[in-house]
């Protein structure tokens, strides 16, 4: 799970970067197809567990790329 989530936070940050570059280049850049790949960020909890039982909730962050979303529907 924590391979996972730091594969989507690297591919996020990349996707940012690459926005970046392509904003620099003003109307030689096509910012709009980077756009449309960046993911929705979603808050999300997931219960602690220890040996002594429940130690409560910890919130992360997940990503929800719209390439996901659409392989998902199939």
């Amino acid at each position: 799970m924590i391979r996972i989530t730091f594969v989507k936070e690297e591919r996020c940050f990349l996707l940012e970067e690459m926005l970046n570059v392509e904003a620099s280049f003003g109307d030689l850049g096509d910012a709009s197809l980077v756009q449309s790949k960046l993911p929705k960020k979603l808050k999300k909890r997931r219960a602690i567990v220890t040996e002594d039982g429940p130690a409560g909730y910890e919130e992360y962050v997940d990503y929800s790329f719209p390439e996901e979303a659409h392989t998902q529907n199939l």
